[in-house]
């Protein structure tokens, strides 16, 4: 939680925050208050990307202010918009998060009925997804993900269910395979993007 201490060399101190924690980005909102006589020494300093490190949000990057001021009163007030991660820890990946989704396919057995037809069987599985934000650092934006999926060799035992038809004959043929699902860069000040790539284990045909 930030304290409200004076910031930098103005009477402005923290007022309220909110802070919003998104699926991809992270967004705070920061009030300061302060005597009308350092409006300007302050609004200066909290120019468009900077880093709210002086703050306690090292990984949190201005996108847009607010001042309201006037009125016949001595005060103003000065609302910050960051966007970014509100984590303090300087990281980098910021997180990673797991989870799972079910998922169906056709496989096909090896051997043919008794028709000599192929065998195609619907299954059902539970996949592994994996969704890392991290941030990027460069002259120009990120073109290729960095934490791709971690495949297994083999489709162990089990963890196909809901075969249909239920019977057959022979192994069904199978792979696992590693998706790319999602890969979102958005610039929080110049030379800095963030990062969110979603990577998905799948089990497909084998050819």
């Amino acid at each position: 939680m930030p304290a409200a201490n004076y910031i930098g060399d103005t009477s402005y101190r923290l007022f309220s925050y909110n802070e919003t924690e998104g699926e991809e980005l992270d967004t705070l909102s920061y009030v300061l208050k302060g005597n009308l006589t350092d409006l300007e020494t302050e609004s200066a300093y909290w120019s468009r990307g900077k880093v709210g490190s002086s703050i306690g949000y090292p990984n949190m990057y201005l996108q847009s202010k607010n001042i309201s001021a006037g009125g016949g009163s001595s005060f103003a007030t000065i609302t910050l918009n960051f966007t970014g991660f509100l984590t303090s820890e300087l990281n980098n990946p910021i997180d990673i998060t797991d989870s799972i989704t079910l998922q169906s396919v056709t496989l096909v057995s090896d051997e043919v009925d008794s028709e000599g037809r192929d065998q195609n069987i619907q299954v059902q599985y539970m996949a592994q997804q994996t969704t890392t934000r991290w941030i990027y650092r460069g002259s120009s934006a990120p073109t290729a993900p960095r934490f791709p999926a971690i495949v297994p060799s083999e489709v162990a035992g089990g963890v196909l269910f809901g075969h249909y038809p239920a019977k057959y004959s022979g192994t069904l043929q199978k792979k696992h395979v590693g998706r790319l699902n999602q890969f979102d860069r958005v610039e929080l000040a110049t030379g800095v993007w963030a990062v969110t790539e979603t990577w998905s284990i799948r089990i497909e045909p084998e050819a």
